[in-house]
């Protein structure tokens, strides 16, 4: 130690370091593991509901508004929904209807395996696609019948370009919450949008929860 006492500060530091440094290392990850941790613990957030906006990819702000308004709606700021608004699609004049490009439809079959899609926020192109593909749900096969009934003026039915008689196949495949509080003045890409759900969905309760989260029913 007389050895240790002789050096100066600087020498001292280093002969710490030259012995030490594996110790000192595990430390500083020991700290940085747990600092890291609690600041997670502190800021986490559970995720309840899966979102899909179709075709407003770049709409930011419609995104942030859901998170936060949902979080208000069912009085939790720990809870919130998870959105995502990375699904393009391009109007195919042939078909009259939107088209996904490649990563679009590479991440909808990707969630075909995960089930991360509850409910979608979409134009009436775009769900006439998910139509085509079988991709959602009636809407009467996920809302309890007096929710159902409550909607009916919302209801929104896929007409296709080749359908004579238009009127589709008389189901509802999606609502218009074009003028809900939730949606209105919030959209960048259309005014006119649809929600529906898709199949890939295992959990019918949390579409029933947004849906009354977007026409603020209790």
């Amino acid at each position: 130690m007389s050895t240790f006492k002789t050096l100066n500060t600087k020498d001292k530091i280093g002969y710490i370091w030259d012995y030490y440094r594996i110790q000192i290392a595990l430390v500083i990850l020991a700290i940085i593991v747990v600092i890291s941790f609690g600041v997670r613990f502190i800021r986490h957030v559970d995720t309840n509901v899966y979102c899909l906006i179709f075709n407003d990819t770049e709409n930011e702000e419609l995104e942030e508004h859901i998170k936060s308004s949902y979080s208000e709606y069912i009085e939790n700021d720990k809870v919130t929904a998870s959105v995502d608004n990375s699904y393009m699609f391009s109007y195919v004049e042939e078909h009259g209807l939107n088209w996904p490009d490649d990563g679009t439809a590479v991440n909808y079959m990707t969630l075909q395996s995960t089930g991360d899609a509850d409910v979608i926020i979409t134009d009436y192109d775009s769900m006439l696609w998910a139509k085509y593909e079988d991709f959602i749900f009636p809407v009467e096969d996920v809302l309890p019948e007096d929710l159902y009934k409550k909607l009916e003026p919302y209801f929104t039915y896929a007409v296709f370009k080749d359908d004579a008689s238009g009127e589709g196949d008389g189901i509802v495949y999606g609502l218009d919450i074009s003028d809900s509080p939730v949606y209105k003045d919030h959209s960048l890409n259309y005014t006119h949008a649809i929600l529906c759900f898709p199949n890939v969905s295992t959990d019918k309760e949390a579409a029933i929860r947004f849906t009354k989260f977007i026409y603020n029913l209790k």
